[in-house]
């Protein structure tokens, strides 16, 4: 399947793909808990995926280019044929190495559940709720020089077979795989998970509120104080978080925030770019287009003409 288009909500889920097999992004257990896309960043609607989580483990394998993948803690640049897992509910980001490079990549992601089954089970409890739970394993490098990089590649391109074609207990095969692919994450993380936890959650969790914060009331109003105080902190400390885990600012991250919400109403509705400034917190509409021309480097109109027939 190629991704067509994303929905920036509370979580980045995968809104519209070309095939529509996909279940609703709000289902607590979707009916099929494994699907994949092909992303061509040259085709899609930004330049990247910015920061966002998903409830799903992803796994990432570039197939051309260079992708640059960061995390609140970690980053990695990605070479064709390299994998990389991502854990459950991790901040990231997506974005080609060098701006305008040729990038594509394959992502598949998977329902923690139904690796694990049933939640306090034997094989959750032991092997995949212990990953989950370490906020510090929050991103799994596979090089294609790593001895699983080729099994972990064979096996998710099985799963995908097997979705695809859908035979007879087939959800039983695809279990099978992901269970072989999920083997090998747990022998790759063993020595963080036999460590003692040394690293705060703290800062982890003010992230979560300050963004779940600026993401529901980004049309309102909003000042530093005001995401600050979403995670009862001070002023200074929302700046340290903010700086340290995503390299911006907090007005920053709303502004770009705020930006990428307009673009996707100047393609998806025929609104005016004033309504649109509007519905996304901006009453200024000169400062609108000058902040949009900042992070989309062309004003909302040229946009709105370059991208009106990527969601057609």
């Amino acid at each position: 399947m190629t991704l067509a288009a994303i929905q920036l909500d509370d979580d980045l889920l995968v809104e519209r793909f070309m095939s529509n097999d996909h279940s609703a992004p709000d289902h607590p257990y979707p009916r099929m808990p494994f699907f994949t896309f092909w992303l061509d960043f040259h085709q899609f609607l930004e330049d990247q995926v910015p920061w966002h989580k998903h409830r799903e483990f992803e796994w990432i394998c570039v197939k051309k280019g260079r992708l640059a993948v960061k995390t609140g803690k970690s980053s990695l640049i990605l070479s064709p044929g390299d994998l990389c897992m991502i854990n459950a509910y991790t901040l990231h980001q997506l974005a080609p190495e060098q701006p305008d490079e040729d990038t594509v990549i394959q992502s598949w992601f998977a329902v923690p559940e139904f690796i694990s089954g049933t939640v306090g089970s034997a094989i959750d409890s032991k092997y995949v709720s212990p990953v989950m739970k370490r906020h510090e394993i929050d991103l799994v490098a596979f090089l294609k020089n790593n001895s699983a990089n080729m099994s972990i590649c064979q096996d998710l391109d099985a799963a995908e077979n097997i979705v695809n074609q859908e035979g007879f207990g087939y959800e039983l095969d695809l279990r099978n795989c992901l269970s072989r692919i999920w083997k090998h994450v747990i022998l790759a993380v063993r020595p963080q998970l036999n460590q003692r936890r040394t690293i705060s959650d703290r800062n982890e969790e003010r992230m979560q509120t300050m963004l779940t914060f600026i993401q529901k009331n980004y049309r309102q109003p909003i000042d530093l104080q005001a995401i600050a105080d979403s995670a009862m902190i001070s002023e200074r400390e929302c700046f340290r978080c903010f700086r340290s885990t995503l390299g911006v600012t907090p007005i920053n991250y709303l502004q770009n925030y705020r930006i990428r919400m307009a673009a996707r109403r100047l393609v998806e509705t025929d609104d005016t770019v004033i309504e649109i400034s509007e519905s996304v917190g901006f009453n200024d509409n000169s400062y609108f287009g000058r902040v949009f021309r900042k992070y989309m480097h062309c004003t909302p109109s040229d946009f709105r003409r370059r991208h009106s027939d990527l969601l057609t």
